[in-house]
């Protein structure tokens, strides 16, 4: 029998004031001397023992078992992190509550300043939990007391993290690798300047002046729709292999309107009120993805560009060409799917050995681009491997499709 358990762990917080889901730890062999303290703070290496004993007597009153060697060993309660994230606050309670490091695995690793009302994240615990003095003291608790307990440590992050449920699942679950899908939705007001949003859609929503063409937006929303090469349409920092990825759907929706106006309709209601969302579901999301895509959404609504210009764009797979990306804040992971059931035909097949060929056409004429540009350099490094090349790739991502 296996000492570890699996727990899946459903969130939802407020990312204004988060670097994002994913912890940011500090390089060891970072030069720098300075890093952070639980709340942000800068604070010298020189007095990291001293900063340890203040972040644990100030916040955990009750763990005053940890001598000054364990406050100095990593490995009871995990890295420092550089900034705050969610991962690290959730991980942080949970070390505290079975007094030994615990690390845990979300589904999406949301941006910076993304909200979510359904983050879901799995940890192996022990069966057993530790006392005071690192003897097995008694049975593990309950996935309600764990709630109950890690609500109760997150209280210290201003309230703006919440432990929806904990359960115990299976040890083959994965809340990752085993979502089938992701659905986001990017809230946006027009008719109003930034000063005329209500507070209660304070930093939730994204203010436009102009009024947004619906019609155009819905025609590129079922554009967007499917299996596309999305280069032009994520950060150019990204780090995923192939830019391909699949859309479930795009919906425009309206959304009731705030309180203040629903309940008293006067003069202080903007005359040209729109208040959508932009529903996007996908399997799984380039870095910054759907923030462009709800982007050009806006630009075409607003008539600064076409869907003519959107396809143009996106052949040409170069993130530059693209619009800006629309802020975080008004960004907000709704579901995460588990055990959909998709099916994968021959024209999805056909489609993507199409958007596969198309690539490597377009890295070949890159690359004889590049050859003509350095004939002149004897010492030229051999070009890079195009990811179109590896074998097996087609079926590597219809898998992923699949998933």
């Amino acid at each position: 029998m296996s000492s570890l358990s699996r727990y899946k762990i459903v969130c939802e917080y407020i990312g204004q004031t988060y670097t994002g889901w994913q912890r940011l730890s500090i390089s060891k062999t970072s030069t720098t001397t300075t890093t952070t303290t639980i709340d942000g703070s800068p604070v010298n290496d020189s007095t990291k023992k001293q900063e340890y004993k203040y972040k644990y007597n100030k916040y955990n009153k009750y763990n005053k078992y940890r001598d000054e060697e364990e406050l100095d060993d990593e490995k009871k309660v995990g890295p420092r992190e550089n900034g705050r994230s969610i991962q690290y606050a959730i991980e942080h309670g949970l070390s505290h509550i079975m007094r030994q490091r615990i690390q845990i695995v979300g589904s999406s690793r949301t941006d910076s300043g993304v909200n979510s009302l359904c983050q879901v994240a799995h940890c192996d615990l022990p069966n057993q939990r530790y006392d005071k003095k690192g003897t097995i003291e008694q049975e593990q608790l309950t996935p309600s007391i764990i709630k109950i307990a890690l609500n109760q440590q997150l209280k210290r992050h201003n309230h703006d993290i919440r432990i929806v449920s904990v359960e115990k699942v299976d040890n083959e679950f994965h809340s990752r690798y085993n979502a089938t899908s992701r659905t986001y939705l990017y809230k946006i007001m027009t008719g109003v300047r930034p000063t005329e949003v209500p507070l209660e859609l304070k930093n939730k929503v994204w203010p436009i002046w102009e009024t947004l063409d619906i019609d155009q937006m819905k025609e590129t929303a079922s554009f967007l729709q499917g299996l596309h090469d999305f280069d032009s349409l994520r950060s150019a920092k990204c780090q995923a292999k192939s830019p391909i990825r699949s859309i479930s759907h795009i919906k425009i929706i309206d959304l009731p309107l705030p309180d203040i106006w629903r309940y008293n309709n006067d003069d202080s209601t903007p005359p040209k009120i729109q208040y959508i969302g932009l529903e996007i579901k996908g399997r799984s999301f380039l870095h910054n993805q759907v923030r462009i895509m709800s982007s050009c959404l806006a630009e075409i609504g607003r008539g600064h560009m076409t869907l003519d210009n959107l396809k143009e764009i996106m052949k040409g797979r170069d993130r530059t060409l693209a619009p800006a990306t629309a802020p975080a804040y008004p960004l907000t992971l709704v579901k995460v799917s588990y055990g959909e059931n998709i099916e994968i035909d021959d024209t999805q097949t056909i489609r993507l050995q199409q958007l596969l060929d198309e690539r490597k056409e377009f890295e070949l004429n890159n690359n004889n681009i590049n050859n003509n540009n350095n004939n002149n350099n004897n010492d030229q490094k051999d070009n890079k491997k195009s990811t179109t090349n590896s074998p097996g790739l087609i079926d590597r991502l219809l898998t992923l499709l699949k998933k």
